[in-house]
């Protein structure tokens, strides 16, 4: 299928874009340099020749990223926030997934070859579980446990600071998904680390977590 099939079918996303989309360390919001040069080659399965490189990292990127995180997480501005205001951004980035779902399908055909025709956990699907997910913010509380007289049992459920998620390359978009954005609901900050066979779709869309209000690093 590829990514011409995805073309043909009027994704969103056209061939120099995909082309552009640049893949590496992604930390502060920002795409950065990884402080190691090594890479290994992304190759589109339909044609077995290489499409770009991706970079392996190394542990000062881990670090950077690891840090930026737990920054964030200690402001508050996410682990403390509201959970109204953390169930609305988790489903702005399901809106924001929805209109881009084209184009990540074809993103994951050209790396790993799963045919944009199979709807099973597509980027569609992929939204659908954001929005499981902002929905359960509100509404998974704490509890309190009988006791004694003298005592008080609560049950109070807190973020646990910074989360590593390790996506496998079979079904990229929702896999991501999968990993990060529950830790996000809880009020966690997250280290994405995407499988190298398959990493555009996760890279395409984590810009869209700062205009969702949250941000993965």
């Amino acid at each position: 299928m590829g990514w011409r099939a995805g073309r043909e079918l009027g994704v969103k996303m056209d061939d120099d874009r995909a082309n552009r989309l640049e893949v590496g360390p992604f930390i502060d919001g920002l795409p950065v340099a990884s402080a190691s040069d090594r890479a290994v080659d992304a190759i589109d399965p339909s044609t077995g020749k290489v499409v770009f490189k991706v970079p392996i990292g190394c542990q000062e990127d881990v670090d950077r990223a690891v840090a930026s995180c737990r920054r964030v997480f200690e402001n508050g501005d996410w682990s403390v926030a509201p959970p109204a205001f953390r169930r609305k951004a988790l489903h702005r980035l399901a809106d924001l997934i929805e209109v881009e779902a084209s184009a990540l399908d074809a993103l994951d055909a050209v790396e790993m070859g799963k045919p944009i025709s199979v709807t099973r956990s597509n980027a569609m699907a992929a939204a659908g579980l954001v929005r499981f997910c902002a929905e359960a913010v509100d509404k998974l509380g704490g509890d309190v446990y009988p006791s004694d007289d003298c005592s008080l049992i609560v049950q109070r459920r807190v973020p646990r600071g910074v989360v590593a998620a390790i996506a496998p390359w079979n079904f990229p978009t929702s896999n991501a998904v999968l990993k990060t954005v529950p830790a996000l609901a809880g009020g966690n900050c997250v280290v994405l680390k995407p499988s190298e066979m398959s990493t555009r779709s996760a890279f395409a869309w984590r810009t869209a977590l700062p205009t969702a209000s949250c941000t993965i690093r």
